[in-house]
Order: C-alpha cells, then sequence, then structure tokens
C-alpha cells in the first residue's frame, strides 16, 4: 500500500542520514588525529627574489605576475624563506646556490641510496651542458670542450660565474639530472653513471 512504501521510504532516508553522519565524525576524527595541515614553505634565494621582482628583458616573460604576488603574499618564516647562499633543508637535502640562468639559481643535492643527485633545473638544463664533448650527451660533441661545460644560453650571469656553478653542483653531486633533457621524463637511470643511454625521441 501506498502507506507502508511511505514507511519503508522514510526508513531509507533515516538509515541514510545515519551512515551520512557517522563517515562525517569519522572524517572529522581522522583529521583531528592527523593534525593541522602542512604548510607549505617555499624557500627561495634573495637575490632571486629581487630578480623576479625587477627581471632582465630576455627572462621577462618566465616570470609570471600571479607568481610573485603570491610569493610576496606569503608571510614569513613559516610559508617563506629568504637565505642567502647554500643551506641544508634537513639531512640529505641541501640547496645549493648555483647563478648562472638566473641570479638567485638554486640546485637541490639529495642524498639516495645510490649516491647524491644533483636536480639542476635550469643550470644546463640538457645534458650536452654537463657533457659537451661526450657524444653519449651531445649529438655533435664539442671534443676541445672536454672536462669543461656549456653554459646555456638563457643566462644573466657572467659565462665564467656559470660555469663556476657547474663545477660546484659536480663536486657536491654524483649525478646531475637536468630538467629540459628529453630523456629524463622518459626513463631515469637504473645504474649509476653520469649519461642515460640514447631512447627514441618519439
Amino acid at each position: 500500500t501506498a502507506a507502508a512504501a511511505i514507511v519503508v521510504l522514510f526508513v531509507v532516508v533515516i538509515v541514510a542520514a545515519v551512515l551520512l553522519l557517522i563517515i562525517i565524525i569519522a572524517a572529522k576524527q581522522r583529521r583531528a588525529r592527523a593534525g593541522p595541515p602542512a604548510i607549505l614553505c617555499v624557500i627561495v634565494q634573495r637575490d632571486e627574489m629581487f630578480h623576479a621582482v625587477d627581471p632582465s628583458p630576455t627572462q621577462r616573460i618566465y616570470y609570471f605576475r600571479e607568481t610573485l604576488i603570491d610569493l610576496l603574499q606569503r608571510k614569513r618564516p613559516s610559508r617563506m624563506r629568504l637565505v642567502d647562499g647554500d643551506v641544508d633543508i634537513m639531512p640529505g637535502f641541501r640547496l645549493l646556490k648555483a647563478p648562472g640562468h638566473t641570479p638567485g639559481m638554486q640546485v637541490a643535492v639529495v642524498a639516495t641510496q645510490k649516491g647524491k643527485v644533483g636536480l639542476v633545473s635550469d643550470l644546463g638544463d640538457h645534458y650536452r651542458y654537463w657533457y659537451p664533448a661526450d657524444p653519449a650527451a651531445n649529438e655533435a660533441p664539442l671534443r676541445f670542450m672536454a672536462g669543461s661545460f656549456l653554459p646555456g644560453p638563457i643566462r644573466t650571469e657572467s659565462e665564467t660565474t656559470y660555469v663556476g656553478s657547474m663545477q660546484r653542483v659536480m663536486q657536491a653531486a654524483d649525478i646531475v639530472v637536468p630538467a629540459h633533457d628529453w630523456r629524463i621524463p622518459r626513463q631515469m637511470p637504473r645504474d649509476w653513471f653520469a649519461v642515460p643511454p640514447a631512447v627514441d625521441k618519439a
């Protein structure tokens, strides 16, 4: 009958509401046990902050206004930390100031089971800049540059400063991982070697 159907529907609604309430309470309890959400703290070299405000003309396109505004609105030191030079973040994680691509360029050096990895970002963003004479890294090896480095084309600092930063990184790390080398997104090296083997670019 209609009355029985209404009673059944009412019971179903009550049961669903109780279940939903239990789920909400359980979620709140989990959040309470987990503690407050972690606040992301951005670590920026002071020179980089000044450069972001007034970048060199060739780099203006890379510094988005929204990103700069977000940085400037962050409360220090909980959400932004300005540093000058190298800094140890935690055991096994060090930031090296490496001016070259920009005045406040920094490179993360991370300790792993296989050694220290330099995540070099845009400081020599392809392997050909780190190993210009090596045919595994450079399709047109520059033999006369054996044992040296090739500065990237987009830079604010002098060639001497750029190469000096690359030398510091190589002294601090066992392997470098450039940001834009076409091999990196496809395959991180399983074995410990300087340059990953060539793979198809397709």
